[in-house]
């Protein structure tokens, strides 16, 4: 069932949507493998679920910020907020002036970074810092977890900025953020591999009964939602550094190889290339500035209706995922020892092969064949010819196998092997058998879900480009602050050092105190500090906090108002607020100006009859 040497038929669904599909897997189902599935079922004979069944983001949150495990992946200067990691500048291109910065926020939390434990290993210093590890199985989903991370700080700094309760702003944050994620998986995820009849049917029942209890399904976890494999790339167009066009070493072009992708992580690989030099080298233990996403190439923005020339990328640079089909990439055949778990190399080098771990696990657990499956569910069954040959670009198993095997494999088809059969007869999208096991379990994962666009019904998205819709790029955006050069962090401007260390005070600027505004109006004048450092100079590149402490105001964002935002000090060492509107209510205004040392200065406004 895998691929060499022959090109595959691409499906039209942007390639991250593979790796969303594996990320919310992750947030769905954990079951307790070991490595060489000797063992797949706990010591009752139960299969184990480690993750709560509901979609819910708790491969993120995981029990939030108050529980003794996982308080450690929450930032301890603003505990609504969930730690990030930073990735490590190299010369690789040589003198590549955003290649050889340190970015913050590019990489996932590394455990290196964090960790008080003493002694750690470099293999332990590499580990991701976050509750669900395989989440650092692939580069790509790990990318795409870091932006998870970014877009619910980004919702705490914009929606519920501290100070205040930082239990009362995660949860109302972490409410905010599922239900967009839930909007997402709905509205653009699910539609683009599923038939959408049944789709809509699954949602539509599920709203009648949206707390009706349910357990993770095994024909879910095991077979129909491992669809997705069959969706993964070779090799990808990964960034302006990596990718089968720029020939930036030795002359040579790198793409974005699948064996190069699991390399980069601290799960399968080394976040290195992967050499047992490599693997020694101290510096690797966060992932290197030149293999951070552009996700440009991954999410199709100008198709999600943004006009920003920098958001679209030339064909030849974006990735499409391989159609769902029974034929996946070569590299598959031979996973990475880390992506399961394993230490070192199984005596069986077949069980290194995702498509047999598929097959051997659903046999160990005695799973329903597709076959009785489309009985459950009333549909009619795939004929022979289909299970044997099936359709075009697929697996044609008619010269591999005897007549006898041939016969029982067209009656008792393996589910997983079953779904992608009817896949293939229907361009590449689910239906059948698998369609309605993957929609109906999405629809109740949603509806029994805490905070739930289904129980929730007149909930709408309020963060996307447009109102009331939230896409992949939405969230993608936001994560990126809503400045489309974070998008592609490798092709923003050089990024400039954060000098906040640095600060030695800050004052307001004389002729700005005591504005007064009208009820509902703007003030006249944006507020400034100036910042100064250790020597007495006006310092750049400093971040300093405006904050209405009291009175009626707020200050005018992107997002809308808010009580507290940060600036940057510019060239000239003045950090400038945006503009403060007044609220209806007249009466005296104080806004603090608050340094990184927490030395405030304030401003007195009024706001006027």
């Amino acid at each position: 069932m895998t691929r060499k040497g022959v090109v595959p038929a691409t499906s039209g669904v942007p390639a991250g949507y593979t790796y969303l599909g594996q990320f919310t897997d992750h947030d769905l189902t954990r079951d307790a493998d070991t490595p060489n599935l000797e063992s797949i079922t706990d010591d009752e004979g139960k299969v184990v679920n480690k993750r709560s069944p509901e979609l819910d983001l708790d491969s993120v949150y995981g029990n939030g910020p108050d529980d003794k495990e996982d308080a450690k992946y929450y930032d301890p200067a603003d505990r609504a907020k969930l730690r990030t990691g930073t990735s490590r500048g190299t010369n690789e291109p040589e003198n590549d002036p955003v290649a050889g910065q340190d970015l913050h926020g590019a990489d996932l939390p590394r455990t290196g970074s964090f960790s008080t434990e003493q002694n750690l290993s470099l293999a332990d210093k590499r580990k991701p810092w976050i509750p669900e590890s395989r989440n650092d199985e692939n580069l790509i989903v790990a990318q795409i977890h870091a932006a998870f991370i970014r877009f619910h700080n980004h919702v705490v700094d914009t929606r519920f900025p501290g100070p205040g309760d930082y239990a009362k702003r995660f949860a109302s944050a972490r409410a905010e953020v599922t239900k967009h994620y839930q909007w997402m998986v709905r509205h653009d995820f699910l539609p683009r591999i599923l038939d959408k009849a049944i789709l809509d049917a699954a949602f539509a029942k599920a709203a009648h009964k949206p707390d009706e209890p349910f357990h993770m399904p095994l024909e879910f976890s095991v077979a129909a939602y491992r669809f997705g494999h069959s969706m993964v790339r070779g090799t990808y167009e990964w960034n302006r550094v990596f990718n089968s066009h720029a020939k930036l070493f030795g002359g040579e072009a790198i793409p974005g190889t699948l064996p190069l992708l699991f390399s980069f992580t601290g799960t399968s690989g080394t976040l290195s290339p992967g050499s047992p030099k490599d693997s020694e080298d101290p510096a690797t233990t966060r992932l290197p500035t030149n293999w951070v996403a552009d996700y440009r190439r991954l999410f199709d923005f100008p198709r999600a209706g943004y006009s920003d020339a920098f958001l679209k990328v030339a064909g030849k640079d974006f990735n499409f995922a391989d159609r769902i089909d029974t034929v996946l990439t070569d590299p598959l055949s031979t996973l990475p020892l880390g992506s399961f778990g394993a230490a070192q190399s199984p005596k069986d080098a077949i069980l290194r092969n995702l498509a047999y771990r598929n097959l051997l696990r659903a046999t160990k657990l005695g799973l329903a064949t597709g076959q009785q499956m489309a009985k459950k569910f009333g549909l009619a069954e795939l004929n022979r010819d289909q299970i044997i040959k099936g359709a075009e670009h697929g697996t044609d198993l008619s010269s591999v196998l005897s007549d006898e095997q041939k016969t029982k494999l067209a009656t008792h088809t393996p589910l997983w092997l079953y779904v992608l059969r009817e896949a293939e007869f229907n361009k590449g999208r689910l239906t059948g058998v698998g369609g309605h096991i993957v929609a109906d379990l999405f629809a109740k994962a949603i509806a029994t879900a805490e905070y739930s666009i289904v129980k929730d019904s007149h909930w709408r998205p309020s963060l996307g480009l447009t109102a009331g819709t939230f896409t992949m790029p939405d969230l993608i955006h936001c994560a990126a602050g809503k400045d489309a050069r974070q998008v592609s962090r490798l092709d923003a401007p050089a990024p400039r050092r954060d000098r906040s260390a640095e600060v030695n005070s800050t004052g307001t600027v004389g002729r700005l105190q005591n504005q007064s505004a009208q009820p509902n109006k703007p003030f006249p004048v944006p507020l400034e500090a100036e910042v100064r450092g250790v020597n007495g100079d006006l310092l750049p590149d400093a971040r300093i906090t405006f904050h209405v402490e009291t009175g009626n105001a707020a200050f005018e964002t992107s997002d809308g108002l808010r009580p507290r935002i940060t600036a940057i000090s510019d060239a000239r060492g003045i950090a400038t607020a945006p503009t403060l509107h007044a609220g209806d209510k007249p009466g005296d205004v104080t806004i603090a100006v608050i340094n990184p040392k927490q030395e405030t200065t304030r401003y007195k406004a009024t706001i006027t009859n």
